[in-house]
């Protein structure tokens, strides 16, 4: 298979190799061979159902809860809702001889699979993505075990995980763990941190300003390597969350009130007090999303009146840190496509006026609403036409003049 490649690099031109159905192809055969890899190479391993039950508790964060959901307003279709969703108890376990990797949720240990995304009630609703997973029944797992070993001695805190290098599950689902680890008292210079090889600088940029104040030693992992740490302190999920699903529901993310009060103590009001007295940039900012999925189609002529009514265009990831918080802290009005980018709403200023476009499948998700709730402000939405049916990663398109008409209606608060 590498002969080939070889010949295939040496041989086609670049402009066909790039092709989009060519790229699809190779996708597909890559995916083959690592399917092929991974059955060769499969374990199975007894799921682990109640892990505090067999390892020590060494810090319970929270009991079982029904935390508060909160459902944006959105133009002619629905007042801001509320509603209750269950979250399991979230604890810290010691675990001896415990084998992680990147991109992967499941732990192995002597005496089974920790796995506890299937403890979620939203379980039937997710779309496994685990690397190293092949196949998954009630009573145990299907693994592929890697060739390439490294032993970490001493003791060892995971940030690994499903999605665990993109910047809005980084955020949510795993850099509120070290801020839990710090309540508990387990955050000390021996600690090692494992952590993905981030290709976002700002996950390292926030990474390195933690550092500072807490003396960790980070070690970053290669992917298809098993880490077998000698003593594992294992945080379990923080936050309900669908990372993958076939439809949306109104719980696909429960936000924990104790989650939201270690983001604001670890990450929004850290980062706010870095600011000083700089002078605001923007008052009006529109989040630019164009030509990928969940697009608005009609974008381009969104972005013209926008910026008509004098509103600056704007890329979060093309910023620094420290300037991103900055630019979302200060502005007033924010408008854009829903993406990744509203994450940063968190830094925002109670007082922000905030409408985020959406496709018809996905209006009912939290997510925005729920980082919004970080900085006491509110989110409105408005959606239109759907270009496909029955997928949550649609296209969509949303009428210029009822997109006029809803910031008009936020503007004076009355969606």
């Amino acid at each position: 298979m590498k002969f080939i490649k070889q010949i295939w690099k040496t041989i086609v031109p670049l402009n066909i190799r790039k092709s989009r159905r060519i790229r699809m192809m190779i996708d597909k055969i890559n995916a083959y061979e690592w399917w092929q890899y991974k059955k060769k190479h499969m374990q199975e391993y007894p799921i682990i159902k109640q892990p505090e039950d067999i390892f020590p508790v060494i810090y319970n964060i929270k009991k079982e809860t029904y935390e508060k959901i909160t459902l944006a307003a959105t133009y002619l279709l629905a007042k801001e809702s509320h509603l209750w969703g269950y979250t399991p108890r979230i604890d810290i376990l010691k675990l001896s001889n415990a084998v992680v990797s990147e991109g992967s949720d499941i732990v192995i240990c002597r005496e089974g699979a920790i796995y506890d995304r299937m403890r979620s009630p939203l379980f039937s609703a997710q779309i496994l993505c685990d690397i190293d997973l092949i196949a998954c029944a009630d009573d145990k797992l299907s693994v592929a075990e890697y060739d390439k070993a490294v032993d970490i001695t001493g003791e060892c805190v995971s940030l690994l995980g499903v999605h665990n290098a993109i910047w809005a599950h980084f955020l949510m689902q795993y850099f509120p763990k070290l801020g839990f680890l710090d309540r508990s008292g387990l955050l000390h210079q021996n600690v090692q941190v494992l952590i993905p090889k981030y290709a976002d600088a700002q996950i390292k940029e926030l990474l390195e300003a933690y550092q500072d104040t807490h003396p960790l030693k980070f070690i970053e992992v290669e992917e298809k390597t098993s880490y077998r740490c000698e003593s594992l302190y294992y945080v379990s999920p923080v936050i309900s969350m669908v990372n993958h699903g076939n439809y949306i529901m109104p719980w696909n993310i429960i936000f924990p009130e104790l989650t939201k009060q270690v983001l604001k103590e670890n990450l929004v009001r850290p980062w706010i007090s870095k600011l000083s007295n700089d002078l605001p940039q923007y008052e009006k900012i529109y989040l630019v999303r164009r030509n990928t999925h969940r697009t608005m189609e009609n974008w381009q002529e969104a972005e013209d009146y926008f910026q008509g009514e004098g509103f600056a265009l704007i890329e979060p990831h093309k910023y620094s840190l420290l300037e991103k918080v900055s630019i979302f802290h200060h502005a007033r009005v924010i408008v854009g496509s829903a993406s990744s980018a509203f994450v940063n709403i968190q830094w925002c200023n109670a007082d922000v006026k905030l409408l985020c476009f959406t496709n018809m499948a996905r209006v009912m998700e939290s997510t925005i609403v729920e980082l919004a709730l970080l900085a006491d402000a509110r989110v409105h939405m408005v959606t239109g036409q759907d270009s496909e049916n029955n997928w949550i990663h649609t296209s969509y398109r949303i009428p210029l003049e009822r997109i006029k008409m809803a910031y008009h209606a936020m503007l004076e608060e009355s969606i």
